[in-house]
């Protein structure tokens, strides 16, 4: 998916996320969930995030290759564990949506991800070509959405 895509899937996780809890700081936690929903491509270079750190992105492509463990459940876990032990539990809690929703949206196109990379196979692939038609469907699906969970959060 593109990074658009992956924006407002992330999003509209959060807003759905949001609705329950009784965060404080809205604003603090949907910006953790959106970095979380467009950090797992920082494994590579030509990716929005990738291309900000360009050599790290680019030696973690080399060596792990895109949609590897960074798109793998140990660092779903691990990445948002850090800031939940360190940091803020709600803010791990919201870079976690963010990140396992760009995981999970990925899984849906035909490269899709191995959840258990590097250790085992267990992939998700699906039938979304990325940038496609049909990827910019369900973009302006997953943006009305969340156009309207934000109209029923400020009404």
């Amino acid at each position: 998916m593109r990074f658009k895509t992956h924006l407002a899937f992330g999003l509209l996780m959060g807003l759905l996320f949001l609705e329950y809890s009784n965060e404080k700081d809205k604003i603090l936690f949907i910006a953790f969930i959106l970095l979380g929903s467009a950090l797992p491509d920082i494994d590579t270079a030509s990716s929005k995030l990738g291309s900000k750190i360009w050599p790290m992105s680019r030696l973690i492509e080399i060596f792990m290759g895109h949609r590897g463990i960074f798109h793998s459940i140990w660092l779903i876990i691990l990445v948002p564990g850090i800031v939940y032990l360190y940091l803020s539990k709600i803010y791990g809690t919201a870079l976690f949506v963010g990140y396992f929703s760009h995981v999970l949206i990925d899984g849906f196109t035909k490269k899709g991800v191995n959840f258990l990379n590097p250790f085992l196979n267990l992939r998700l692939s699906g039938f979304i070509e990325t940038g496609s038609l049909l990827e910019n469907m369900i973009f302006v699906v997953i943006i009305l959405l969340d156009a309207f969970l934000i109209l029923k959060v400020l009404f």
